[in-house]
């Protein structure tokens, strides 16, 4: 079982098979599994049930790659506040057998523009670099969520191209390609060092 990340903003805990089925019985069972708030309007956009049944089959198949799924995005209290539910993100599934893994992310809608899917994609990043079979990160998103795009770019990632056109959910949406090679990250992540 993974462990949870902490970031400076955020904890990042990774979704259980008990935790899926809890977030498909409601939010009041997915508050209680995580110990967490969750909005009202939970889940976060381009998450919805089918995406929980899909990801609950897989952590059932193979229990052993809880991190390589989802990680539920938690912002941490302040004071004596609960810690809150604010998004998804995670990969899908182990990487490729030439060390590819793809991340995906999202984030609450009154959550955007406040860095939180990048606090959250850095600590992936770190997590999925320290795993030597990992040589590179993808990221897929619509064209139009230029938002998704920006953190892909601060992050170090570079565009790719086209992504897999069965990914947009209507025909008029384009799907493009980001990537991040280990070296490019380790380049990245010592200018943020220094």
């Amino acid at each position: 079982m993974a462990s949870p990340i902490c970031t400076d903003r955020l904890l990042l805990s990774p979704a259980t098979v008990e935790i899926v089925e809890a977030e498909l019985k409601g939010r009041v069972a997915l508050s209680s599994a995580i110990g967490a708030d969750v909005p009202d309007d939970w889940p976060p956009p381009l998450n919805d049930e089918q995406t929980f049944r899909f990801v609950l089959d897989r952590l059932r198949s193979a229990p052993g790659d809880v991190a390589w799924w989802f990680w539920y995005v938690l912002r941490r209290g302040r004071e004596a506040a609960s810690p809150a539910a604010i998004g998804i993100c995670g990969f899908k599934g182990r990487p490729t057998e030439k060390g590819v893994a793809e991340i995906g992310y999202s984030v609450m809608p009154a959550f955007h523009r406040q860095g939180f899917a990048t606090e959250a994609c850095e600590a992936l990043l770190e997590w999925a670099f320290s795993h030597d079979q990992v040589t590179t990160v993808i990221g897929h998103t619509l064209e139009s969520l230029t938002p998704s795009i920006g953190v892909m770019e601060k992050l170090g990632f570079a565009y790719e191209g086209e992504g897999p056109p069965e990914e947009a959910p209507t025909p008029q949406d384009k799907v493009v390609c980001y990537g991040l090679s280990r070296a490019d990250y380790e380049r990245a992540r010592g200018r943020r060092t220094r």
